[in-house]
């Protein structure tokens, strides 16, 4: 405490509780199954999923909903590790990309009242929407709405151009403009 102070307006408050506390959280990965995630992409993608799981806390509940021309959950909360494990590995490409979709799905998923406080939305995919119902900012509101941070992982092919999902009016800049809203991406190149 002598190392450590709290102002609030200036002036010093007295700390009468220090310490650190995990909850358990609930995530939602969403999974892009695609026709672009071939081959390398879609095994670390899977990896990706089943280590994420494996890493958990057993009071921590995941979600997985794989996405392409349809949004799927594979299962529901509070699946074992092992469950979603054999859920990911059966995983096959299909067309089109329902991403606005998904998160609209995993956003409300995660926003009813029996989830955990802390929540997340985990998300793997190699590029933009092509064939939601939902719009860019029917996925936006939902993310406010149920004020959820969206981490994404981009995932691209060895000496690819990176995509085009963290430029313009893509979802994660919405999301990175957007009050209420958080979101972080990274692309990693396998």
């Amino acid at each position: 405490p002598e190392e450590f102070r709290v102002l609030e307006d200036g002036v010093e408050q007295e700390i009468a509780h220090f310490g650190h506390h995990e909850s358990p959280i609930s995530v939602v990965v969403l999974f892009d199954k695609s026709g672009s995630m071939v081959d390398e992409k879609l095994m670390h993608a899977k990896d990706a999923v089943v280590n994420f799981t494996r890493a958990l806390q057993a009071r921590d509940e995941v979600l997985v909903i794989a996405f392409s021309d349809g949004v799927d959950q594979l299962g529901q909360f509070g699946l074992d590790a092992k469950t979603i494990e054999r859920e990911t590995k059966r995983i096959r490409i299909e067309s089109g990309t329902r991403l606005y979709d998904a998160v609209i799905e995993g956003a409300s998923a995660l926003a009813k009242p029996d989830r955990e406080e802390k929540r997340a939305i985990l998300l793997l995919t190699d590029g933009e929407d092509t064939a939601s119902r939902g719009t860019l900012d029917d996925a936006v509101e939902a993310i406010r709405k149920a004020e959820v941070p969206v981490y994404a992982i981009g995932i691209e092919l060895e000496g690819a151009l990176p995509a085009p999902w963290g430029r313009g009016n893509s979802l994660w800049n919405r999301l990175s403009a957007s009050r209420g809203t958080g979101a972080l991406w990274l692309m990693i190149w396998v």
